[in-house]
């Protein structure tokens, strides 16, 4: 699957307004706030099948970060 569908599917789950790209930087997101962090890993288990732990979470720095824990 192509990083672009990730991008994609990040952005409408977490309800993001601004354009993002695997270089954008989870800092600087407002929407990946606590509640944003729970449901991304929501939206990890249910979509892809993925087992994200917070700890998982909390070694990302940027968006790219979060694909790439989606395609393990």
């Amino acid at each position: 699957m192509k990083n672009n569908i990730y991008l994609i599917n990040i952005k409408k789950e977490l309800k993001i307004k601004k354009k993002i790209s695997e270089a954008t930087l989870i800092s600087s997101l407002d929407e990946l706030d606590s509640v944003g962090i729970l449901t991304f890993i929501s939206f990890a288990d249910k979509k892809y099948k993925k087992k994200i732990s917070g700890d998982d979470f909390i070694n990302c720095r940027s968006i790219g970060d979060l694909i790439s824990l989606l395609k393990k």
